[in-house]
């Protein structure tokens, strides 16, 4: 179901731990790139973004697991458009983090939408990375607060990555860098979805 607005109640914090794209630019295209938010929030005050996802299918949105543990679609809604002050909001079905996940490792959940969502999906990486992948540039998305401070508002900028492992990579500015709300959001190689914001 699409929601035109949130509820005006109390919310909790927002989680500091959550990864702002710093050295970006606005980003007002990457449609497939949405954002988390808490239902209910403080009247009076506009909706914010507590971390990013990606749209991998119509109802399906890959987000960091440190995003979604403890929450639930009673807590949530996931929107879309340049900014969470706008653009639509849908109904969260259900959300399921990986098996894995310890608070570090397999950082990685899907949450499923009530309704899909209109813009295309973005495609995940099928072919692994080694370290023949260190000084690939990759590009990063997101809702977080800008170096300017602006909160909510997407943006995109570019890293290289600089450590490859079994099971992250690591990446440096060039000249962007993630911070604060961009967790869960993704990292792109060729327009693929290569990876996910863990922290930053």
């Amino acid at each position: 179901m699409l929601l035109t607005a949130a509820a005006c109640q109390s919310s909790p914090a927002v989680d500091e731990a959550s990864s702002e794209i710093v050295g970006g630019t606005v980003d007002l295209a990457d449609d497939a790139v949405v954002g988390l938010t808490y239902r209910a929030r403080p009247c009076g005050t506009a909706p914010v973004a507590t971390c990013t996802g990606t749209l991998i299918a119509p109802r399906a949105v890959l987000t960091a697991a440190h995003c979604v543990d403890g929450e639930s679609a009673a807590t949530l809604l996931v929107f879309s458009g340049p900014r969470a002050d706008g653009g639509a909001r849908v109904e969260i079905d259900s959300i399921e983090i990986h098996p894995d996940f310890d608070g570090l490792a397999a950082d990685l959940a899907i949450v499923t939408l009530a309704a899909p969502l209109a813009a295309a999906p973005l495609p995940l990486r099928r072919a692994p990375l080694d370290a023949a992948a260190v000084g690939t540039r990759v590009r990063l998305v997101g809702y977080g607060a800008s170096e300017a401070g602006a909160e909510g508002i997407k943006h995109e900028g570019t890293a290289r990555i600089t450590q490859v492992t079994a099971a992250s990579i690591v990446v440096a500015p060039d000249p962007a860098l993630t911070c604060n709300a961009d967790s869960g959001g993704p990292v792109l190689i060729a327009e693929e979805v290569a990876g996910v914001v863990a922290y930053g």
